[in-house]
């Protein structure tokens, strides 16, 4: 009587082990799913610093919009302001630019510019060579009520 091979025994000899498969598979969409959690990590760490920077700009120029020619506020306290509402930012990367058009008077317009050097963190350990950010700019205008 002849004995025949379990089935396993056989699958194997047909295909061969399969075990160095899945681990290059793994290893193709491991990469792939930590190149995209460092991308949704960078871009919304990008959308959490323009908010920021563009609600400080608004803020800066609410602050000059309210104390306009009546508590004439020069250009260091605007500046002073935008820095102290860019919660989170660093402020030795910001740069706050205020202008009225054409004065401070009741009517004109106060414009608050900033800029802000954002530095991308996932960005320095792909590149750490070379630039890896940018100048993110908010602006804020608003009529002088006071």
């Amino acid at each position: 009587m002849q004995t025949t091979k379990p089935m396993e025994t056989n699958r194997r000899e047909r295909f061969g082990s399969r075990r160095g498969q899945s681990m290059v598979e793994f290893s193709l969409v491991f990469i792939l799913f930590l190149t995209m959690m460092g991308g949704l990590f960078e871009f919304s760490r990008a959308l959490w610093v323009y908010t920021t920077l563009a609600h400080a700009t608004r803020q800066g120029a609410r602050f000059a919009m309210v104390h306009g020619e009546n508590n004439s506020r020069t250009a260091a306290q605007i500046e002073a302001n935008v820095r102290a509402n860019a919660i989170g930012l660093e402020t030795a990367n910001l740069t706050v630019t205020p202008a009225f058009a054409p004065n401070n008077r009741v009517g004109s317009f106060v414009t608050v510019d900033a800029t802000y050097a954002y530095s991308m963190i996932v960005g320095k350990i792909l590149f750490s060579s070379g630039r890896n950010g940018f100048a993110m700019k908010a602006s804020s205008r608003m009529v002088v009520l006071n």
